[in-house]
């Protein structure tokens, strides 16, 4: 019985774990990507890069693979 309750303890307290880390995560890659995609969009006046930034922008799950990877 003691070992149930210290396993739900456990998870419970790995999870709140998981929630903070993945807000900072996420503030810090929102500020991240803004400024590569600024930059970015300075850098490369060619079409084809707009055209295929335009693409990731609409693409959330693309985004999502992403921002999952790096």
């Amino acid at each position: 019985m003691a070992l149930i309750i210290s396993i739900i303890f456990f998870t419970f307290i790995l999870f709140i774990y998981l929630q903070k880390v993945n807000n900072m995560v996420g503030k810090r890659k929102i500020r991240k990507k803004g400024g590569n995609f600024s930059s970015f969009f300075l850098l490369t006046k060619n079409k084809n890069y707009i055209k295929s930034g335009s693409v990731l922008k609409k693409g959330d799950k693309f985004c999502f693979f992403l921002k999952s990877s790096f």
